[in-house]
């Protein structure tokens, strides 16, 4: 019973952790307008490509059509694009392209959040100290940068995988980790520089 009661209190904890980290790191979104990143344009131009590119019938998006001049533009070729596969439906949708923007990072900080506590749970084994962590890192000042300031997708996204690959790295240098911590630490870490690259 009592063991019942204090997993209880962690799951209040650790929900309530990630609501807070989610809901400071996202009021930025609440306003009316985007801030104005330095790299947003071309990531909204991304996103109304691949949108374009989806309702053309083509999967994955190869041209981007609303690219110079309308001639088109491979992007995908030299930044990733699965994750922005997500706001690009929304857009398809009928969600204004702002909008879908904001959800993309409104799930970016859900994701940011839920993975540094798990990532701080492998490694401090503490739920409080896991909490803390996923405060502090869903909210540390150049993550925040990254995603408002300078609208860069591609590090904010890689910021959502680093505390995965620490804590995979920390079970397999841990020599008293057992043969099944071991493979979750692979696909951990498979999962983790697969999120980063």
């Amino acid at each position: 019973l009592f063991e019942k009661k204090r997993i209880t209190v962690e799951c209040k904890e650790t929900l309530g952790t990630i609501l807070v980290a989610v809901f400071f790191s996202s009021l930025p979104l609440l306003l009316h307008y985007l801030m104005n990143g330095q790299d947003l344009e071309f990531h909204l131009l991304r996103i109304e490509g691949i949108a374009r590119g989806l309702s053309n019938g083509e999967f994955p998006v190869r041209m981007h059509p609303n690219f110079m001049g309308g001639y088109g533009y491979p992007t995908g070729i030299y930044y990733p694009e699965v994750f922005l596969y997500f706001p690009a439906v929304l857009y398809l949708l009928g969600a204004p392209l702002m909008d879908a923007y904001k959800c993309f990072l409104l799930m970016e900080n859900i994701m940011t959040a839920v993975v540094a506590w798990y990532s701080a749970k492998i490694i401090l084994k503490n739920n409080r100290y896991a909490c803390l962590f996923c405060l502090l890192y869903t909210l540390l000042p150049y993550r925040m940068i990254n995603e408002y300031y300078r609208a860069a997708v591609g590090e904010s996204l890689a910021m959502i995988f680093l505390p995965l690959l620490i804590a995979a790295m920390y079970i397999l240098l841990n020599r008293e980790a057992t043969k099944t911590e071991l493979k979750r630490a692979v696909s951990l870490l498979v999962i983790a520089v697969s999120g980063v690259l």
